[in-house]
């Protein structure tokens, strides 16, 4: 068996997909892979931990526009909805934008590359920069759901934008390395002077009382 990931693939047909290319059929070989990596794949609902394509799932499939905006965002929002209960493998590390997973940015172009999400680059912000929107295609149906209580969060999160979300799950992540509020505050001002103004500071408290009733 070959691992992918989660997935394991059967040795001779990991085989046939490498005859398949020597040939110069390279499209038919990751066609071939991609099509038992998608059988492979089960969709656990309800509680329990979810890996992070279904973490990704379940977020778009709750979100009433069925997309999010920005790689930023959905990273923000996997990490806050992560440390409102939610169980999920995806480990994250500090970066200049906040909590960041390579896990997540994984999942979410493996899932692109299945066809089980899609994306497209759209104008957002006050300087109109181009950001990737992920969205869920038209008919799409996702099995993989939140509960009501992780439902109702994600939906709060959803109201406030992508910077005062950074600057709530940074402080959510110092708050986790041990530090007390204010010394998360002090350390996620150091790290984002520009973006820790007094509104965000609001919006944040906000966001970290969502997270943690």
């Amino acid at each position: 068996m070959r691992q992918f990931g989660r997935v394991e693939i059967p040795q001779e047909t990991f085989i046939a997909a490498l005859k398949m290319e020597e040939k110069g059929c390279f499209t038919c070989s990751i066609y071939v892979l991609l099509s038992l990596i998608r059988e492979s794949r089960s969709w656990q609902e309800g509680e329990g931990t979810m890996s992070e394509d279904e973490l990704i799932l379940a977020i778009l499939r709750t979100l009433p526009s069925h997309s999010v905006k920005g790689k930023k965002r959905l990273q923000k929002l996997v990490f806050l909805l992560q440390k409102s209960g939610v169980e999920c493998s995806a480990r994250f590390a500090i970066r200049n934008f906040g909590p960041f997973s390579p896990a997540i940015e994984t999942s979410s172009a493996f899932l692109v590359l299945l066809g089980d999400i899609e994306e497209r680059e759209v104008a957002t912000g006050y300087a109109n920069y181009l950001a990737t929107e992920y969205f869920l295609p038209e008919g799409t149906d996702v099995t993989a759901k939140f509960s009501e209580r992780y439902s109702n969060i994600l939906m709060r999160l959803d109201n406030f934008s992508t910077i005062e979300l950074e600057v709530a799950s940074t402080i959510a992540f110092y708050e986790g390395k041990g530090m007390n509020r204010s010394e998360a505050i002090d350390e996620t001002t150091q790290l984002k002077p520009t973006k820790v103004t007094e509104k965000t500071l609001r919006s944040s408290r906000e966001i970290l009382e969502i997270i943690t009733r």
